[in-house]
């Protein structure tokens, strides 16, 4: 009774004994139904892509045996040695056993033949080498004939399903196959009128039907069944369609479905549910259609189900009994929090909300109401702190003499800056690599990374020395680092930690920072000419690269070159490169001028940069001087995109692919020039083709260019050479006169610029297989008639 009174005094106990109860029960309940579901839904995936490798392979074999009966139909029908009995009007009794013995050596030597059949129209016999069928013993002949010549459904090479015997219960739709035939004869109309010979192929059932089964038996399932529906709806199996299976309801649920190469669903079936799945086949119009119990296919999974509705009963009686002691455990600390709170005096809840539903909003409300205003006054204060000090800082590293000493110390002693009130003082410029995607970020994103910067490099530097992390509000970020007393140790691990910075980010948030330290500043006075050592030595990330850690002694050789690169040689061998446009030797002309721009002090650098830009832009100038069409590029975007490149490296890949762009260019206009030449030259012959001394040479001498240079042009454009166009306009031409005008043979050949008749005579045979006056012959001949 104490418990009970317990839990119904309070709520909160209530919910977490409620919680206890039934999240786990849920959750069991929940994975039990996702892992049924998923086991199911993985059940019919499996067995419908075994269905579709079954029905597939039926679908080729199928095919091999129409390609096999159609190649066997015509060869026979095409057979010289069965014209007579196809069409001969006479039996000649003694030429008739040669060709049959003909025919049964061919059905003996393939296995999937019953027989072969041949109809003559004229005589209305039949030749087959059937025995049986010949002989005409049980009436075989007269039920073969009547279906053939009243049966819709006999096609010209087709393989078509016979039965003698009609299943009535199906009203004729089910049909259990006596044999196959194919026909094949001359006439495209159907043989209903007896009028078409033909050769038919009878083809064993067996052939087609045990290799259904043999599949059938792959797929794992007895219960499996396999018809074949033709474009009819008529259903045609080996014995009888399962009596499971209504054709009407099959028929139309094939109907009902979209149409598709394969398909499966999901079927009652006089009160049974089937998975049906089926393939449209590529000839004959079938429709393959494997049926089989849905109980069949998802039997250890309905067994499943029930052990999973029988764990998820146990589970929820087990948590019956654990649900009890453990809720009472979780509400100890709460319950000993609410004894503490009846010592407080009631003047602290003074003004508090009073309604509340359980104590753990009544806890809420108590926090909510005492520490609200002291939460919120010491975050403002964080925040105005932080703004403050960012702000003092930055003052201070711009403009270090602008604040007396008085007030730098104050700010020390009031902890607004955490760092020593003495020197040495090192100051390490962060700056951003990439910055132009830095900026692509929301203002929101970029906030989120300046305080994990600062907050990851205080941290990590915090254990060498006093840090102060500044926002400087463009591309870097600045930390202040005082190690008064302890110099050595802190330059000794600088370095590694603050590579340990940069990896950390580069980790966590795909930030890229190239780090330069600066000489110590034995006065915070010293901070802003520090400040301006470190960024020049930051721009040395052109040389070192991005994410590396630039000192003083990495840079001090570069720095203190003070000779702008001689590259005048290299230069000129760029120059020469870029004209003929030699891809791999720019690459290597580039790579050795950027290694010795390299050695020199990274203003020079710059400088030179812009002056191989002034020598690059030169030499394209004076090639568009040189040339018909010249180059046109966008030298504004090309000088931005070498600009700011933040390394050699980039500044190489931007040459690189302005000479890419340069060769593509030319490449174009090389194109127009070769397509604009061979139009000329075809010009040319059209309009000259009657003068004699029209050639290559001549033709050359007029381009002012070599004739092997016209020659090879104009043969890799046209894929004939110069002469045989000459030749193909010219005799084009005598057609022309031949047929339409009154010239006479050497007329004509003078008119399109032969001088001897027996050249003229050589070429228009070649062309046309016959002499000028034998085609002028012909031509008026056939003018007459």
């Amino acid at each position: 009774m104490n418990i009970i009174r317990m839990y119904r005094s309070r709520k909160y106990l209530r919910r977490i004994l409620l919680a206890v109860l039934t999240i786990p029960f849920v959750l069991v309940t929940i994975f039990s139904i996702i892992l049924y579901m998923n086991s199911r839904d993985t059940a019919l995936k499996i067995q419908s892509e075994a269905d579709r490798k079954i029905l597939a392979q039926i679908n080729y074999n199928i095919m091999s045996m129409n390609e096999m009966v159609e190649n066997l139909a015509k060869s026979v029908y095409l057979d010289t040695d069965m014209v007579a009995l196809l069409y001969g009007r006479d039996e000649n009794i003694f030429e008739l056993p040669s060709k049959m013995l003909k025919l049964e050596k061919l059905v003996s030597s393939t296995s999937f033949l019953h027989s072969i059949i041949i109809y003559n129209a004229n005589t209305e016999k039949y030749y087959s080498t059937d025995s049986l069928f010949q002989q005409n013993a049980n009436g075989e002949r007269e039920r073969f004939d009547r279906f053939l010549h009243t049966s819709d459904s006999v096609r010209r090479l087709q393989l078509i399903p016979i039965s003698y015997d009609k299943d009535s219960s199906a009203e004729g739709k089910v049909s259990s196959i006596d044999l196959f035939g194919y026909l094949m004869y001359g006439s495209e109309e159907s043989p209903a009128d007896h009028s078409s010979s033909m050769v038919i192929l009878v083809v064993k059932p067996e052939w087609l039907f045990d290799n259904l089964e043999m599949l059938n038996g792959l797929s794992g399932y007895g219960e499996n069944s396999i018809v074949i529906v033709n474009d009819r709806g008529e259903y045609y199996t080996r014995n009888q369609l399962p009596p499971a299976i209504d054709p009407d309801e099959l028929g139309e649920a094939l109907l009902t479905d979209q149409p598709g190469s394969f398909g499966q669903f999901v079927r009652t079936i006089q009160d049974s549910s089937h998975l049906a799945s089926y393939m449209h086949t590529d000839v004959y119009g079938w429709t393959i259609v494997s049926i089989r119990p849905y109980e069949a296919v998802l039997g250890s999974i309905y067994q499943m189900r029930g052990h999973f509705i029988l764990i998820t009963v146990l589970f929820l009686l087990l948590s019956l009994i654990v649900a009890f002691p453990v809720s009472r455990r979780l509400y100890g600390p709460l319950e000993n929090i609410l004894k503490q709170l009846k010592q407080v005096p009631q003047s602290m809840f003074a003004g508090m909300r009073t309604g509340v539903q359980d104590e753990m909003k009544y806890l809420s409300q108590l926090h909510t109401h005492v520490f609200r205003k002291m939460d919120e006054y010491e975050r403002d204060r964080d925040a105005k702190r932080s703004i403050v000090i960012n702000y003092q800082l930055r003052k201070l590293i711009l403009d270090s003499t602008a604040e007396n000493e008085q007030t730098f110390r104050q700010w020390i002693a009031d902890g607004q800056l955490r760092i020593a009130e003495s020197g040495p003082y090192v100051l390490i410029v962060m700056k951003i690599d990439d910055y132009e995607q830095y900026l692509q970020l929301s203002s929101a994103d970029r906030r989120l990374l300046s305080f994990a910067v600062g907050n990851i490099s205080e941290e990590l530097l915090s254990s060498l020395a006093p840090v102060e992390f500044v926002d400087m509000k463009n591309d870097q970020f600045t930390l202040l680092v005082s190690g008064a007393g302890m110099e050595s140790e802190l330059m000794d691990g600088l370095v590694p930690a603050l590579e340990e910075v940069q990896e950390t980010l580069h980790r966590l948030y795909r930030l890229s920072l190239t780090v330069a330290i600066s000489q110590p500043a034995a006065d915070y006075r010293e901070w802003t000419s520090r400040y301006g050592e470190a960024l020049r030595s930051a721009a040395y990330r052109m040389v070192f690269g991005k994410r590396s850690v630039i000192t003083l002694e990495r840079i001090r050789e570069k720095a203190g070159s003070d000779t702008f690169p001689n590259t005048a040689d290299l230069e000129k061998r760029l120059t020469e490169n870029l004209k003929a446009m030699r891809t791999e030797a720019l690459a290597a002309d580039l790579d050795e001028l950027l290694d010795q721009a390299a050695r020199s002090n990274i203003e020079n650098i710059q400088h030179w940069i812009l002056h191989l830009l002034v020598v690059i832009r030169g030499t394209i100038m004076e090639i568009n001087n040189n040339r018909l069409l010249p180059v046109d590029m966008d030298w504004q975007d090309g000088y931005r995109r070498v600009l700011d490149a933040e390394t050699l490296e980039e500044v190489r890949d931007q040459f690189l692919k302005m000479f890419a762009n340069l060769e593509e260019h030319r490449q174009s206009s090389s194109e127009e020039k070769k397509d604009a030449l061979v139009d000329t030259i075809r010009e040319l012959i059209d309009t000259h083709y009657m003068d004699m001394d029209l050639s290559l040479q001549s033709i050359s001498s007029m381009l002012k260019m070599s004739s092997a240079y016209v020659g090879r042009l104009f043969k890799a454009n046209t894929s004939v050479t110069v002469t045989e166009y000459i030749h193909n306009v010219r005799l084009n031409k005598a057609l022309e006169l031949l047929e339409g005008e009154d010239y006479s043979i050497n007329e004509v050949m003078e008119r399109i610029g032969y001088r001897t008749q027996s050249h003229f005579f050589k070429l228009f045979k070649s062309k046309y297989g016959t002499t000028p006056r034998e085609y002028r012959l012909k031509r008026s001949l056939l003018g007459h008639n």
